[in-house]
C-alpha cells in the first residue's frame, strides 16, 4: 500500500480540469488551439530546424501580471523574502508568495520552511533540465488547473496568469489521505517534503519532473509520465548524493508487494506495454515499474535527447479513443519501429545491471526502519 506521496497526476488532472483555465470573475475560459494532426498511417518526423509548435501565448498575453521597473510582480497579496540560510526556520503566519526569476512559491498559512527552500527549488529545476534535456522555459501546452480555488480561496488571482513561471505550492502536511501531485504548471508539495535539511527531496524531484514534462507535451500516458519522473528522481538523488529510498519498490524486486513480471515483455512486448499503459488505478505499481525500466532503456539506447523528441512529436497528435495506440506511434516516431521488441531484448541484462548499480549506490546509506523502507515514489 503506498503512502501519501503517490502521484495521481492524471486522475487529479482529470478531476480538476473542471476548474482549469477559468477566470471566474470574468466568466472566461482559455481555449487551447488544436495542433496539426497527421493521419494514423502517416509517419511523422521533426526536422532539426523546425520551429516550435504553435502555442497559446497570444491567448494568455492579456493575462500577464503587472510588473514593476525591476520585473517583480505587482500584487495585492502578501509576499516574503527568503534569506537562503538553511539554519533559519520561517513560520508562515498568512498565505503569501515568494517570486523567483523562473518560479513562484506559494505558502499556506501555518507551514514551516527553511530559509533556503527557494535555493533548493531553483537547483532542482536546473538539474532536471540538464538530466532530461527538456526546458521549463517552454510555454505550457495545456490550460492551467485552478489551484488558487482549491487551496487558497481564489487568492493570488492576479499572479502568473500567463503561466510564464512555474507555480510551486508548499502546503501544510495533511492528516488525511491528501497526496502530492503535479500538472503542467503547478507542483503541490507539503512542508514535510522540503523542511528537513536531511530530507531526500525525492517528492520535489518527482513532482517538478512531472511539471517539466507536462509543460511541453501532450499527454504521454501513465507509463511514460511516471517513468520519466521516477527516472529523474533517482538520477537527481545520485547527483546530490542523497538516498533514493522511495524508488526501491520500482527499481528492485525485493519486496513481495512490488514483484514485477518482466517476462511478459520477453514474449510479447507490445501487449505487455499496452497492458501496463491502460492501468487506471493509482494504487497500482505497474505503470511506475514499467515506466522507469522503459525510460532507462530509451535514454540508454536512443540518446539523452530522446525524451525531448517524444515530447515534441506528441504535439502533432490529438488524442482520441485510440489513445494508447497514439502514444505508441509517438514513441516509434521518436525512436524506431522495433523499439518495443528491442526493449524486450534489453530487459533481462540491462535492467539487472541498473538494479545492481542502485544497490551499490544505496549501500552507503543507513537503512530506515521497516515502516519507512516501504515508502514508494510520488
Amino acid at each position: 500500500m503506498k503512502k501519501q506521496n503517490i502521484s495521481i497526476v492524471f486522475i487529479v488532472c482529470t478531476i480538476l480540469s473542471l476548474f482549469s483555465g477559468c477566470d471566474k470573475e470574468k466568466g472566461e475560459t482559455l481555449k487551447v488551439p488544436a495542433y496539426a494532426v497527421p493521419s494514423l498511417y502517416e509517419r511523422t518526423t521533426i526536422p532539426e530546424n523546425e520551429p516550435e509548435p504553435p502555442r497559446k501565448k497570444e491567448e494568455l498575453k492579456n493575462l500577464a501580471s503587472e510588473t514593476d521597473e525591476y520585473g517583480k510582480t505587482i500584487s495585492k497579496w502578501p509576499s516574503i523574502e527568503l534569506s537562503g540560510d538553511p539554519e533559519e526556520v520561517v513560520e508562515i503566519g498568512q498565505d503569501c508568495l515568494y517570486e523567483d526569476d523562473r518560479f513562484f512559491l506559494f505558502f499556506q498559512k501555518g507551514v514551516s520552511i527553511r530559509g533556503d527552500v527557494a535555493v533548493h527549488m531553483e537547483r532542482i529545476m536546473r538539474e532536471l533540465e540538464e538530466e532530461l534535456h527538456l526546458s521549463f522555459d517552454r510555454d505550457p501546452v495545456n490550460s492551467e488547473i485552478n489551484w488558487r480555488f482549491l487551496y487558497f480561496h481564489n487568492a493570488f488571482s492576479d499572479v502568473n496568469r500567463d503561466l510564464s513561471k512555474v507555480n510551486i505550492l508548499i502546503l501544510n502536511t495533511p492528516e488525511n489521505d491528501e497526496i502530492e501531485w503535479a500538472a503542467e504548471n503547478v507542483a503541490v508539495l507539503f512542508d514535510k517534503d522540503v523542511f528537513s535539511p536531511q530530507a531526500d527531496l525525492s517528492v520535489a524531484y518527482h513532482e517538478l519532473a512531472h511539471v517539466l514534462q507536462l509543460r511541453q507535451s501532450n499527454s504521454l500516458g501513465t507509463v511514460l509520465t511516471e517513468g520519466i519522473a521516477t527516472y529523474a528522481e533517482y538520477k537527481l538523488s545520485v547527483k546530490e548524493n542523497r538516498p533514493a529510498r522511495s524508488c526501491a519498490a520500482y527499481v528492485r524486486d525485493e519486496r513481495n508487494l512490488s514483484l514485477y513480471d518482466e517476462s511478459r515483455f520477453y514474449d510479447d512486448p507490445v501487449a505487455a506495454f499496452i497492458e501496463d499503459s491502460e492501468i487506471t488505478g493509482f494504487h497500482e505499481d505497474k505503470p511506475y515499474q514499467c515506466g522507469i525500466r522503459f525510460v532507462t532503456f530509451l535514454v540508454e539506447t536512443y540518446g539523452e535527447d530522446v525524451l525531448d523528441k517524444i515530447c515534441r512529436i506528441s504535439l502533432r497528435f490529438e488524442y482520441d479513443e485510440t489513445y494508447t495506440d497514439m502514444i505508441m506511434r509517438v514513441i516509434k516516431d521518436a525512436t524506431s519501429d522495433d523499439v518495443f521488441e528491442r526493449f524486450g531484448r534489453w530487459l533481462p541484462d540491462g535492467w539487472k545491471r541498473y538494479g545492481e548499480e542502485y544497490a551499490r549506490y544505496m549501500s552507503q546509506f543507513e537503512p530506515r526502519n521497516q515502516e519507512d523502507s516501504s515508502q514508494a515514489c510520488a
